[in-house]
């Protein structure tokens, strides 16, 4: 019936070569509605019976299973949790992607992207019946749906999911071979700085970076300066399969307070959450914990605005140049003061019961002072001074430590 008037066409000379043309893309395509049309064609008015979705669960088809979600979480049937509990649990994680020659990944095959694809219209399901699982099953799924996994641990009780947040902020901070450890690790902050665990405060302020970066000019010249922080990130973007169902994805952002997306993990700056179709499955890029990210949780914890708090906040700082040891004796004095601040806030934490006394000597953050030197007619080398700490680097322009600043 639906292509009942280019059946009655099909050999009559007038028609179009254009007409031809849509009835082969029409065909091509399998039709208006095969996207999303449901493999139960004997159905009773297109709604399977219980038993049937929970064999379409059991199939270990993708296709089939992505549907026996679509239609559990349809009939909000509490009778087929097990089933897709069971799924969860078992789940066996996607090959590593090896990276080529050329620094890309190694695109997923089809069937890879079949088995995530049902796995995601599954963890859908859960989430949006309010499923909790457990925290070896979140640590299971947590490298394929890192999206899907914060917001099950979001809504579990903060003293049980701390080991896992924990865990979660320890991963490398760059992503490993795919993984996309960076939204684990922020929303892993974002609430251990909510409801701090034992060794949260000490390691946030351990793992924390800061550049202090001089503009060296001498007294008759301008020097100019500038410095720029962005954070940005995307989720992939997957059209819909041919005969599978829509299938809705998850992704997790900051952003600000007029954004209309739910709010999932409050705090200075919230983290929030999207569901839809196309937005990913999987999906859990854009959101870094980077060093500005650790100062702003740092300062919520303490309860002061982050203008306030005293060290790792200075941008580009103009010195004018007179004579080397002008220069070494104030460059020590402003690294003398960066010091002091930081061991005010240790002492802060303490007192706040955050940090204990043995955690104080080895939770310093590490402090790398970068000179630009803008002397346009001074031919000799800025000086390096000698610091009093060990936290605290001069970075002559060819050693320095690798900072967590973008991810």
């Amino acid at each position: 019936m639906r292509f009942a008037i280019f059946e009655s066409e099909r050999y009559s000379p007038h028609m179009s070569r254009m007409r031809w043309a849509v009835l082969v893309l029409i065909l091509a395509m399998g039709g208006p509605g095969t996207r999303a049309q449901s493999p139960c064609e004997a159905c009773v008015g297109g709604h399977p019976s219980e038993d049937t979705v929970s064999a379409w669960l059991r199939s270990g088809e993708p296709r089939l299973v992505a549907w026996g979600a679509t239609f559990a979480l349809q009939r909000k049937d509490e009778l087929l949790i097990p089933e897709m509990f069971g799924l969860a649990r078992n789940w066996s994680p996607l090959p590593r992607q090896a990276v080529k020659a050329d620094g890309g990944l190694r695109p997923r095959t089809d069937e890879e992207m079949q088995r995530g694809d049902a796995m995601a219209a599954v963890l859908d399901a859960l989430i949006q019946m309010h499923v909790t699982l457990d925290l070896d099953v979140l640590r299971l799924l947590a490298a394929d749906f890192p999206a899907q996994a914060i917001v099950m641990a979001a809504r579990m009780p903060p003293e049980e999911v701390q080991p896992l947040m924990m865990e979660w902020l320890a991963l490398p901070s760059k992503p490993e071979e795919g993984r996309p450890n960076a939204s684990l690790r922020r929303s892993a902050a974002a609430m251990l700085a909510l409801h701090p665990a034992p060794g949260f405060a000490a390691e946030l302020m351990r793992g924390t970076h800061a550049w202090m970066t001089l503009a060296v000019t001498t007294p008759d010249g301008e020097g100019t300066g500038r410095t720029s922080v962005g954070d940005c990130g995307a989720g992939a973007v997957r059209a819909a399969r041919l005969g599978w169902p829509v299938l809705n994805g998850y992704g997790v952002r900051e952003s600000h307070h007029d954004d209309p997306a739910e709010i999932l993990i409050p705090g200075i700056d919230p983290i929030r959450v999207n569901r839809g179709p196309q937005v990913g499955a999987g999906c859990g890029f854009g959101v870094y914990l980077n060093d500005r990210q650790r100062g702003r949780l740092m300062a919520q914890m303490l309860g002061i605005a982050p203008k306030d708090l005293a060290w790792g906040q200075h941008g580009v700082i103009r010195i004018t140049y007179q004579s080397d040891a002008q220069f070494v004796s104030e460059v020590q004095a402003k690294m003398e003061a960066e010091e002091l601040a930081m061991q005010d806030t240790l002492q802060t934490l303490e007192d706040k019961g955050l940090i204990t006394g043995a955690e104080r000597a080895s939770a310093l953050p590490q402090v790398e002072v970068w000179a630009w030197d803008q002397r346009s007619t001074e031919p000799n080398r800025l000086p390096q001074p000698a610091f009093r700490y060990a936290n605290i680097r001069w970075n002559d322009g060819e050693n320095s430590w690798e900072f967590d600043q973008t991810w």
